[in-house]
């Protein structure tokens, strides 16, 4: 086994992380072996399986877009222009690092998706211009989603190194890592983040459980 596929082997699937030393946000990836062909590191189901994962990851306000248009425009109050432009330049910036074998072998392959777009800043300047998208029809969207109900029903968090100037956990941009579309990587977590919105935080990861009612939390340094 080579060295790059052992950095990646303790890497959750479908849980983005930021990797300091080179600047890139990352993601490791289920691929089709149809779809990594020939090589080609900017194929269509490539960039859209990652642009699917970083915005679910870092700009959660946009995730019902992503599987329900309609809903999106007419619930959440979302901009659909502004949603497929945000969704097209994250899936144009992504590139296939590396791929490797799934144990056991399998029609799919461990992928590598890297980008070096600025989750960051585009938080900041929707939050400033006031165009950001309300979480909490998202919240609910994916809640009917997955089937959780109840006003204490719990979800699954997890959450990766953050990069260097970070607000990404905004709004609780990890909550949707739950098992859903055959995706893993889960946790639980019961919450309403809209009190974190607008707050940076640098090398954290959120662990817990928070309750609607009190927006309980709790944060571990890494």
């Amino acid at each position: 086994m080579n060295l790059t596929v052992k950095k990646y082997l303790s890497k959750t699937l479908n849980v983005p992380f930021y990797e300091k030393s080179s600047g890139f946000y990352k993601v490791k990836v289920k691929i089709s072996r149809n779809s990594l062909a020939g090589g080609n590191q900017t194929g269509n189901s490539i960039q859209s399986a990652g642009a699917r994962e970083f915005i679910t990851s870092y700009l959660p306000e946009f995730y019902s877009y992503l599987f329900d248009q309609e809903y999106f425009e007419n619930v959440v109050g979302g901009d659909l222009d502004l949603a497929n432009q945000i969704k097209q330049d994250i899936k144009t910036s992504v590139l296939l690092e590396t791929s490797y074998e799934t144990t056991p072998k399998s029609e799919y392959k461990i992928a590598i998706l890297k980008t070096v777009y600025d989750f960051d800043l585009k938080r900041k300047d929707l939050l400033e211009d006031q165009k950001m998208p309300e979480f909490a029809s998202n919240l609910t969207f994916f809640n009917e989603q997955q089937n959780i109900e109840g006003e204490v029903a719990e979800t699954t968090l997890t959450v990766g190194t953050l990069g260097e100037q970070n607000n990404l956990l905004n709004n609780g941009l990890r909550m949707f890592d739950t098992q859903f579309g055959g995706f893993e990587g889960q946790i639980n977590l019961n919450a309403d983040f809209g009190p974190l919105q607008g707050t940076s935080y640098k090398d954290f990861k959120w662990v817990g459980s928070c309750s609607i009612s009190t927006n309980k939390y709790t944060k571990t340094k890494l």
